[in-house]
């Protein structure tokens, strides 16, 4: 391990240029009235070599012997270039003040309107933007990052204060930083928007074993794109530069400068409309090539961010290649820095932090190869290339049969058999680039859009001390002191078993939040439910006491999953007792293969979901209707899945099941307000013509196979763990489920087929539309219960539960169905698009949400409900008006204002 450890020291001294000769130019930069100066570019002249000054203004550079022209810039100073002599062995400290870009005004010419000469900038700018977003085809380099998080405020009601809270606040008021980690990755790009990252080295305090979450992904912030995607809003900000930019923003022009020779023009832009996902702040744009040189935007929570309250955005871009025309300028550093607040039911934090990352060691003309792959990591091991092996085989195989060959002719009679359309050269060259480059797109620009090394948490203070390239502040440094500190203490058997006694105790509280026991050791976790998920009601049981248990463990090493659980109810009016259990085991979070073995006697509802248990307890005591049906279960069931190939997941099931009708009780239960009026109905659903369904005591054994695939599903491969990342494209889930007649008895036979496609469309600043359609048949009907019934999902209740996939004013049950049926839900979100613009009510960030669904079956042709309504009220409750537009049903539910219009309350962040 050390000789392996020298070797990748090694590497890295030459990957940034260090010889055995390096010595460091260090210092500090500073502002003429002495204030430091953080995330400012330092970078050789001539190179693509740089750094990023720290938070307290603090930098370094490792030269090698001879003279270097170092520069310092910044957004709104003038950039500074200083020649440095290196000796062998021999630091240099210089120290820098930054003098503010002097802002002159030009004479400019007013149009009649009186329009700033800003608008004819960024006019300038908008015609070049097209140029500069495309004109990087490609390019690799070394990315530095560094995440810092700090609480400035924590406050925790009394009610709720615990050991862990106390041991957390003491830690607190020692060190205001909660989250600190650094990480250095590779970065490639090729054009149009491919990428991929191999993060090298990750830091992450307090966490010797842990890997930074940092990745250059989340820094592609693209000034030159028309929208930006940003994971903190519901919607893409308008660049303001982008095609339509001047119908969001107005401009204002502040002056011009000169920077190494370049007249560069400093514009402040506004956003036309509060509440809208626009920046605010400065953009620079030279004169002449119209290129962005650099920006200081803001985005402040007018504009709908969660728990954010303000993030800025800091760019330096420098030039790469330097043309007598075409120059190409690339990101140096990007810091993002943020302010947030959350304040909720008498608790709060509010903190700070920044998220900052420095690009060095540019490669326009990049080798995307499997080798150029292993020499950016030295080596190191991946978690998985993707690399095709059968395929690689097969060019090895191809390539060496043709230099056995002792002849050209030979030759030429292979690669003519196999090549028919190419020449031999063309098929060689052919040859050789697949085996080298493993196809450019196709092998190196795969699924696996970010790799973190296996052994890029293994790296001592000593290689972070060498080649981090932004310095730590003092507090950083005595942060990762005490941190390492603290791990350690807290991996000693001792420590773990007094601070999982501590934690372990039993308290009144508990009664009502759940309790948990661990045992961190063992990698063990119990836990059973609060009694508030324990009690329930209905007219089958009467009052349920229904609880249950977790055990479970997990395996760091491995990431593997194991859990047992165990579930009993009773009820007091039946005076009878259910119970089932369950196992689990997840070999990985690789493949997430698994296995689930379920079995015991239970009660159930037709259809599994159809209304929640709390939801059915109150309408049964305070109205005196009881929505659920519910049937017993005998059963035996088990499941498996795993991951086949990208994207794809297939689960296989197999279940036997006997069958039990059951009765309400006698007597029945009493509600708090008896209504003359109304009586419980029978536990039995409603068919189609009003009638009680006929459901009789059966076995039955079904068999299912599901296939789910995301087109263009890609991921973050972690060691240990594969991470999804969003898709832009759909996802297709194709079930098959068949009653198996005879075997165990079963009386079930029938076949069934579903297709099912789902996703979510950002349309941009308008909002995002989410939409679900599926459609199935029965293949086969010689018997089925009603249990096996297509069931549709609808919530005819004013609490309504929180799914696209459903229908709001549809009673349960009566249109459930064994024939052809076809269902389409979408919903568009505006996320601010309307409110926003609404004075006084954007303040109460409300977002006004409109939906449709539709369903065909033979008994229900075009049923459409449309709804409106608002989302986010006090954060987590959301209101709909549903109308059914051409209901033409019978038996519809009376609910709302009228019969075909209804309310609904829906609860969900």
């Amino acid at each position: 391990m050390r000789y392996f450890s020298t070797l990748l020291l090694l590497y890295f001294c030459l990957l940034f240029s260090f010889s055995s000769n390096a010595a460091r130019v260090f210092g500090k930069v500073t502002a003429s009235d002495g204030e430091n100066m953080p995330f400012l570019t330092v970078y050789e002249e001539g190179t693509t070599y740089g750094t990023t000054t720290n938070q307290e203004g603090s930098y370094f550079l490792e030269l090698s012997e001879g003279e270097h022209q170092i520069v310092f810039r910044y957004v709104g100073f003038q950039s500074q270039t200083h020649t440095v002599i290196i000796k062998k062995d021999e630091n240099i400290e210089l120290n820098i003040v930054m003098k503010s870009s002097t802002i002159g005004l030009k004479e400019v010419v007013i149009t009649p309107n009186g329009e700033d000469p800003a608008y004819a900038v960024i006019r300038e700018a908008q015609k070049k933007r097209e140029f500069y977003r495309t004109q990087n085809k490609a390019f690799s380099c070394d990315v530095y990052i560094k995440n810092v998080q700090k609480l400035d405020e924590f406050k925790v009601p009394k009610i709720l204060e615990d050991d862990d809270i106390e041991e957390f606040r003491k830690e607190w008021e020692k060190n205001k930083i909660v989250y600190f980690s650094e990480s250095v990755s590779k970065y490639y790009f090729l054009a149009p928007n491919k990428r991929k990252e191999v993060v090298i080295s990750s830091k992450v305090s307090g966490d010797s074993g842990g890997f930074s979450w940092n990745s250059a992904l989340y820094l592609s912030f693209d000034i030159y794109e028309n929208t930006i995607d940003a994971p903190i809003g519901d919607r893409p900000f308008v660049s303001p530069i982008a095609a339509g930019a001047m119908l969001y923003y107005e401009y204002q022009h502040e002056g011009e400068f000169m920077d190494k020779g370049v007249n560069v023009h400093k514009i402040r832009v506004f956003p036309r409309s509060k509440g809208q996902p626009l920046f605010s702040g400065l953009i620079y744009i030279q004169d002449s090539t119209w290129r962005v040189h650099s920006t200081d935007l803001e985005v402040s929570k007018d504009v709908g961010l969660e728990f954010i309250d303000k993030l800025s955005i800091k760019q330096t871009f420098v030039p790469i290649v330097k043309n007598n025309t075409d120059d190409i300028w690339l990101c140096s550093t990007q810091a993002f820095s943020f302010n947030y607040s959350i304040a909720m039911m008498g608790a709060k934090v509010a903190g700070h932090g920044n998220y900052t990352g420095s690009f060095s060691n540019y490669d326009v003309t990049p080798n995307f190869t499997k080798a150029q792959l292993s020499t950016d990591t030295k080596g190191q091991k991946l978690p998985n290339l993707a690399f095709s092996k059968k395929k690689k085989k097969k060019i090895v195989d191809r390539k060496e049969t043709i230099e056995n060959k002792n002849t050209e002719q030979e030759k030429e009679e292979i690669i003519t058999k196999n090549e028919t359309q190419n020449t031999e050269k063309d098929s060689i060259s052919n040859l050789k680039n697949d085996l080298e480059t493993m196809v450019l797109e196709r092998k190196f620009f795969n699924k696996e859009i970010s790799i973190v090394s296996d052994s890029s948490n293994l790296k001592s203070a000593e290689y972070w001390a060498k080649m981090r390239p932004v310095p730590l502040t003092s507090e950083e440094n005595e942060h990762y002191v005490k941190s390492d500190s603290i791990e350690k203490a807290q991996k000693d058997p001792v420590y773990l078993d007094s601070m999982d006694r501590k934690a372990n105790k039993f308290k009144i509280m508990d009664l009502l939040t759940g309790y948990t026991y661990r045992n961190r050791k063992r990698e063990l976790t119990f836990n059973f439910v609060p009694i508030t998920q324990n009690i329930q009601t209905n007219t089958v049981e009467g009052y349920v006491l229904n609880a249950g248990v977790n055990l479970r463990k997990f395996r760091e090493r491995n990431f593997s999953t194991t859990q047992v659980s165990l579930n009993g109810r009773y009820g007091f009016s039946s005076n009878k007792f259910y119970a089932k259990g369950s196992f689990l085991h997840r070999f990985n979070q690789i493949s997430n293969t698994y296995i689930y073995l379920q079995g015991g006697s239970f009660v159930q509802q037709f259809d599994g979901d159809a209304i929640s248990p709390f939801m059915n307890s109150i309408y049964t005591l305070l109205r005196e209707e009881n929505y659920q049906k519910i049937f017993e279960k005998r059963f035996v069931q088990f499941n498996t899945g795993t991951r086949i190939f990208d994207g794809a997941f297939l689960r296989l099931e197999g279940a036997f099941e006997q069958r039990i009708p059951l009765q309400n009780a006698n007597p029945t239960l009493k509600p708090y307000f008896d209504r003359d009026e109304i009586e419980f109905t029978q536990n039995l659903p409603i068919d189609f013509d009003g009638n009680n369904v006929f459901f009789e005591k059966h076995n039955s054994f079904i068999f299912k196979a599901q296939l789910r695939y995301k087109i263009g599903e890609k991921y973050m491969l972690r060691p240990k763990q594969r991470v999804t990342i969003p898709s832009n494209y759909p996802t297709f889930t194709l079930t098959y489920s068949q009653g198996v007649p005879t075997l165990f008895d079963s009386k079930t036979d029938f076949g069934q087929l579903l297709l099912n496609v789902k996703d979510d469309v950002s349309l941009g600043v308008v909002g995002s539309l989410n939409y679900e359609a599926q459609a199935g048949t029965f293949l086969w009907n010689n018997y089925t219960s009603f249990v096996d019934n297509f069931h549709f999902q609808t919530s005819p209740l004013l609490l309504a539960q929180s799914r696209l996939r459903q229908f709001l004013l549809l009673p349960y049950y009566q249109y459930s169905t064994t024939d052809n049926f076809a269902e389409i839900h979408a919903e568009h979100h505006f996320n601010g698009y309307l409110m926003n613009r609404i004075p006084l009510i954007k303040k109460l960030k409300w977002q006004f949400v409109a939906g449709a669904h539709y369903l065909y079956t033979p008994n229900t042709p075009n049923y459409t409900e449309v709804s409106v309504g608002f989302e986010r009220i006090f954060k987590v409750l959301r209101v709909d008006a549903v109308w059914a537009v051409n209901p033409s049903l019978k038996n519809e539910i009376k609910t709302g204002l009228g019969t075909n219009f209804g309310l609904r309350l829906r609860f969900g962040f």
